[in-house]
């Protein structure tokens, strides 16, 4: 109940729920982790401090999940609060605008950040990210990032791997700036993420609305638009739509005789389906074992699916294990999808407005039968595909 109701955005009923059900199982490790991380959104970051260590160490006396990420996730958090003190995490101190390029060996958008008094680096701006920025260990160093304390995160493959926690005070991009960003701090692979020193999750900018042009290539940071309360105000909204369960995007989309839970997520090169639901959407027969980069995966044939009236397919279906297993865990919602940057290039504006708990999508015009594609999807096609996931 309390996830249901910080989904729709009510965070006080949410976190009234969460300590009702507190009350009656004051163990109960998910519980714990609700109830920190909505005093966290309040800024009442002692009693976050407080509930995430309770939840670290009632995790810890569980086995599978969710008991693996909220260990982890519980124990970072609670050093990254104690480390703002009083003061609240991700404040956007000066919305603005900020200029990207699509990558030139990653085909993705990137922009400059400045962290502290470090010059700028090219980051990654991850769309379907969190509330985490993400920085390569010798970046960290060199912008004189303290590092707060280490600890395992589950990676895109299941397996743990170890990572630095840490709280950068000042981070700017174009005329953006933030204070008290919450950071996690590895090594970044040169084969993996080429030329790129960092990510820059959407859920950064979780209190403020986030408008990305593909077109003109520049990203605004806004205040919060009021929820929409008549259909007539969609008339300059081509489509929107459902948004969030925590600071993670998550829209319907819809199979031919069913619909599906699905993730944004423009770190991924295509769209991915859980196993299971690849499983219910094709005989078992069609699917092969494959591996992908050291990691296990299941292909079958093209899947389409629709998202609002744009239709989508690519040319092979991807199944990842992790899809249903870790997201959905840590979602509360069963998760069977991610949409990836083939969804992404179609876009003319995309808008996450996290308070007012929307996306708004603006297509680019759709292509006539028989013409070429333009230029821009082009370029596109030519570049060179992405790695996986990040992080």
């Amino acid at each position: 109940m309390s996830r249901l109701l910080d989904a729709e955005g009510r965070s006080g009923p949410a976190l009234e729920a969460a300590l009702s059900g507190l009350a009656r199982a004051a163990d109960d490790a998910e519980l714990l982790y609700q109830v920190a991380s909505l005093s966290g959104r309040f800024g009442r970051n002692v009693e976050a401090v407080q509930f995430f260590q309770a939840a670290a160490r009632q995790a810890e006396k569980l086995e599978g999940y969710p008991a693996e990420l909220i260990a982890s996730r519980a124990r970072a958090r609670s050093l990254i609060y104690r480390a703002a003190g009083a003061e609240p995490l991700n404040t956007v101190v000066k919305p603005g605008e900020i200029p990207f390029q699509i990558g030139v060996r990653i085909a993705l958008p990137i922009v400059q950040v400045a962290l502290n008094d470090h010059p700028p680096v090219p980051m990654l701006l991850d769309l379907g990210g969190g509330s985490m920025l993400s920085v390569d260990t010798a970046l960290a160093k060199a912008a004189g990032i303290d590092l707060l304390g280490s600890g395992s995160i589950l990676d895109i493959t299941g397996e743990a791997s170890q990572t630095e926690w840490a709280l950068c005070r000042r981070m700017s991009l174009g005329q953006c700036q933030l204070t008290n960003v919450a950071t996690q701090v590895y090594e970044f692979k040169e084969d993996e993420l080429p030329g790129v020193k960092g990510v820059v999750s959407a859920g950064l900018f979780g209190s403020k609305r986030l408008i990305v042009d593909f077109v003109t290539r520049r990203a605004r940071v806004e205040d919060s638009t009021p929820v929409i309360q008549s259909p007539s105000d969609l008339l300059h909204t081509p489509l929107e739509v459902r948004f969030l369960s925590g600071d993670t995007p998550i829209i319907l989309v819809q199979f031919k005789d069913t619909k599906v839970n699905a993730i944004f997520d423009i770190g991924s090169p295509v769209s991915c389906f859980g196993i299971q639901r690849m499983e219910q959407l094709q005989r078992p027969d069609q699917i092969r074992d494959t591996q992908l980069g050291g990691m296990s995966a299941k292909v079958s044939t093209r899947i389409p699916f629709r998202l609002g009236r744009r239709a989508f397919a690519q040319s092979q279906s991807i199944a990842l294990p992790f899809i249903e297993k870790e997201t959905s865990s840590a979602l509360g919602t069963q998760v069977g999808m991610i949409l990836g940057w083939n969804v992404f290039k179609e876009m003319r504006l995309f808008t996450i407005d996290a308070p007012a708990r929307k996306i708004i999508i603006d297509w680019r015009p759709p292509r006539k039968p028989g013409l070429p594609p333009s230029k821009a999807s082009k370029k596109a096609a030519k570049a060179p595909a992405p790695p996986p996931m990040p992080q």
